[in-house]
């Protein structure tokens, strides 16, 4: 029994120790006034390359975000991206460029990037979430005609087998034809 208390006590201390206010002071103080997620198109193309933004606006002048987590691109694939932060009297500004592509066309859903910080005007730790986007990628010029093509690729080997087919019937009728115009030889 005293084993089981023991036990209880350690993961209580371990628990306590664990949610402590440790980590919130590993968390920026941040006064966040905007935060964001766009594209550079609405419509982007299958197999061609284009931009997610992550913008983040905050009152204080800071050289790096940190805690910053960016969506699942599951069904996109990630080319690159490059950061930048720029500071003026007002405060700063964090601009994330992602590059991404697109391999199948219909509907992309891209959900919210997060950050996590402490907001500077009340001392606690809080958690922003940008807005998601709903995106539709159409076909490449390039992929269509690729399609065309195959389409009609496939319809010249059907009417080719059938061309085939015709002939060998043709020959066969034209073989019955003859066999039926032949005198016949009865024995006596």
């Amino acid at each position: 029994m005293t084993r089981l208390v023991t036990g209880l006590i350690t993961a209580a201390f371990a628990a306590l120790l664990s949610c402590s206010p440790c980590t919130a002071q590993s968390l920026q103080r941040l006064s966040v006034e905007s935060f964001a997620l766009s594209t550079d198109t609405t419509r982007p193309r299958v197999d061609t390359p284009f931009h997610l933004i992550v913008s983040l606006r905050v009152r204080e002048r800071v050289t790096e975000i940190n805690n910053i987590e960016l969506p699942l691109l599951a069904a996109l694939e990630l080319l690159g991206d490059e950061r930048e932060i720029t500071s003026d009297s007002h405060g700063s500004q964090y601009r994330e460029v992602i590059t991404v592509v697109a391999h199948d066309a219909g509907a992309l859903a891209i959900s919210p990037a997060t950050l996590q910080a402490v907001d500077a005007r009340d001392g606690r730790p809080k958690e922003w979430y940008t807005n998601d986007l709903r995106l539709v990628a159409g076909q490449s010029p390039a992929r269509i005609a690729s399609g065309v093509r195959s389409a009609l690729l496939a319809i010249v080997w059907i009417l080719a087998a059938l061309a085939v087919l015709a002939g060998i019937g043709l020959i066969v009728l034209l073989a019955l034809r003859a066999a039926a115009n032949r005198p016949r030889v009865v024995a006596p």
